[in-house]
């Protein structure tokens, strides 16, 4: 006698596809955010290698007032990379980033290169959307816990607060401060996230009273501010 075959009905099928779906609404929400959380700390570590470029450039040539005529991070990058002390262009640029991901350009791998001993800008790096600004004309004195001298695009410097055109939207960001510490905010207007004046030692929400006179935030553009 030949067997029956079992085949699935149009109900069992529609069971099934629906348990999926509901396993897929709780799922994904947690893979997203898992991935999100990931990405932010690969951000921390490349602004934190950025500082300690930057530190590094700062001790090495205590003299040099070669990146405080920086007209824009480009060139800021550009001078870190042809002495020696950071070459890769990814740490400059966050996946998190909409500028970066809705982007049709060709990521950058090296901020430039020697070439015949000439230093050669990356003519993809230096077209490619940045997500960090930078802080020159910072004293290596200044105290290295409070100083802040790299931070996410998109900080409104005099309310505090990360727009939502900012690399993490209205989420917050990071600060990278003068001893190669990296710490994310959600903003800068609570009192245990707030500044410390740079003169007064007094509580700010304004990340440029943490920094001395004289001192200029360059971003992809130029000049975001100047004390």
């Amino acid at each position: 006698m030949a067997k029956k075959k079992h085949a699935f009905t149009l109900i069992e099928i529609l069971a099934v596809l629906t348990i999926i779906g509901i396993l897929a609404a709780f799922l994904f929400p947690s893979i997203g955010s898992a991935i999100d959380r990931a990405q932010k700390v690969k951000d921390a570590s490349n602004m934190r290698q950025i500082a300690m470029a930057y530190i590094n450039y700062m001790h090495d040539n205590s003299e040099s007032r070669e990146l405080l005529q920086c007209k824009n991070l480009y060139e800021f990058a550009n001078i870190l990379a042809k002495r020696g002390y950071l070459k890769t262009a990814e740490v400059y640029f966050s996946d998190l980033d909409p500028l970066v991901s809705t982007s049709r350009l060709k990521k950058p791998k090296l901020i430039g290169k020697l070439n015949e001993n000439i230093w050669r800008p990356s003519e993809d790096f230096l077209k490619f959307p940045l997500s960090v600004i930078v802080i020159v004309n910072v004293p290596s004195s200044a105290s290295p816990s409070t100083t802040p001298i790299i931070y996410s695009r998109g900080l409104d410097v005099n309310a505090g607060t990360w727009g939502k055109e900012g690399v993490y939207g209205e989420e917050g960001g990071f600060i990278a401060f003068l001893d190669g510490r990296v710490k994310f905010f959600s903003n800068l207007t609570d009192e245990e996230s707030q500044m410390l004046s740079f003169y007064t030692g007094d509580s700010t929400k304004k990340l440029s009273d943490a920094l001395n006179r004289g001192a200029r935030a360059i971003g992809p553009n130029g000049t975001e501010w100047e004390k």
